[in-house]
């Protein structure tokens, strides 16, 4: 068929034809966030929410040589990163164009390993797309707030552990290393990468037999859940949302007392020790498993009952086909290496979920949807092969007929 013909003679220009349509797309949807606030909170120029405060404060202290005070220490490496600029003479209005030059960044990558795994530049695009179209992703980048960044450097991370783990070399662990440490210090949620990267070395681990890597796995995890509970920083990160009491309080979202459900109130335990959380799930793990499955549900379909018909169906489009989507390549690629990757980054995310509460917007998703978007990358490969395929019968039967 000549559509086949032209799809395989013109792939490099229909593919930079889609790449820059989809980048005029993610400007513009930038442009008119910044001009109108068009997908935030309706007023121009740069967002600020709940905690952007935090942030301005801690750089504005960093950068008088004062302590920074509160939790500000837990977003360490986001207030370095503003006071960096502010340091060298920019306004707070950089923040948002380097967040969102670092997304770009960011989609490259996920570019490229949907690519290199795929093969396919075709099914590369669809995850780049995927990631920088959805507005409820590009809404945050103009935001003084770690959701932009930390995103990013989750993708970064997935890209650099990957790339140590194909490459194992003294430069690619190093890089390895500084993007890890950058990602814990933008968000605590960052420290889930610990046992990550500790047990997917261990894993495919070619020196060790498999009793010995499944041992050192269970070690690492449970060395992991001690220094959670033990070290003061972690520790410290727990008393505005402590887990023991948000569980006991049946929360699902985050100060939506309506969307609470009832929990066995056990106070047996230390109330101001936030992993006695842990020992309260092993007592009740029929009521405990029930609240973290509807806030990681909560998490990964984010629509709530105030949201108009109009708004539900917009996001459920960006989440639906990536899963379903993601799904596919999940079944097809699973012997790679970079699902077990992938599978573990969303996991952790999931578990911190799951232990404290899902958000009111849709923040928490945005953590690991660009993930789970290189998944639908792997599923459009699939599906793709499979029309290609359909089409060349078709061509071939129709030349016989």
């Amino acid at each position: 068929m000549k559509s086949l013909l032209f799809i395989k003679n013109n792939k490099k220009v229909i593919s930079y034809i889609l790449i820059t349509l989809i980048l005029i797309r993610f400007l513009y949807l930038n442009y008119i966030n910044w001009k109108y606030g068009a997908l935030t909170t309706g007023i121009p120029g740069v967002q600020y929410w709940l905690d952007s405060d935090r942030y301005l404060f801690g750089a504005d202290n960093l950068l008088n040589s004062l302590p920074v005070e509160s939790r500000g220490g837990q977003y360490l490496g986001y207030i370095i990163f503003i006071a960096f600029f502010q340091l060298i003479g920019f306004s707070i209005e950089i923040i948002p164009i380097i967040q969102i030059c670092i997304a770009l960044l960011a989609a490259y990558l996920i570019y490229d390993l949907t690519k290199s795994i795929t093969g396919s530049r075709l099914s590369g695009i669809v995850s780049f797309g995927f990631y920088l179209l959805n507005p409820f992703i590009t809404t945050w980048h103009l935001f003084i707030l770690t959701e932009s960044l930390y995103s990013s450097f989750v993708i970064f991370s997935c890209w650099s552990i990957y790339k140590a783990h194909l490459n194992p070399s003294f430069k690619n662990y190093i890089i390895c290393s500084i993007i890890l440490i950058a990602t814990i210090l933008i968000r605590p949620n960052g420290w889930v990468f610990i046992p990550i990267v500790c047990c997917f070395f261990i894993f495919y681990s070619t020196r060790l037999n498999l009793k010995i890597r499944v041992s050192l796995i269970l070690l690492s995890l449970l060395l992991f859940i001690i220094g959670t509970v033990s070290i003061i920083i972690i520790n410290n990160s727990t008393k505005v949302t402590n887990p023991y009491e948000l569980m006991i309080k049946g929360e699902v979202i985050w100060d939506h007392p309506n969307e609470r459900i009832e929990m066995p109130k056990d106070l047996s335990y230390n109330k101001s020790n936030w992993s006695s959380v842990f020992i309260y799930v092993i007592d009740h793990p029929i009521s405990s498993l029930k609240l973290i499955s509807l806030r990681i549900g909560k998490m990964f379909i984010q629509i709530r009952e105030h949201h108009s018909f109009k708004y539900k169906a917009h996001i459920l489009m960006w989440v639906l086909p990536a899963y379903l989507l993601g799904l596919l390549g999940l079944f097809y690629y699973k012997k790679r290496s970079i699902i077990l990757l992938i599978i573990s980054i969303i996991i952790g995310h999931s578990i911190v979920v799951g232990l404290t509460h899902a958000s009111h917007e849709s923040r928490f998703i945005i953590y690991i949807l660009p993930i789970i978007y290189i998944l639908s990358g792997f599923g459009f490969s699939i599906v793709f092969k499979n029309i290609l395929r359909y089409l060349k019968m078709t061509e071939n039967h129709m030349k016989i007929t």
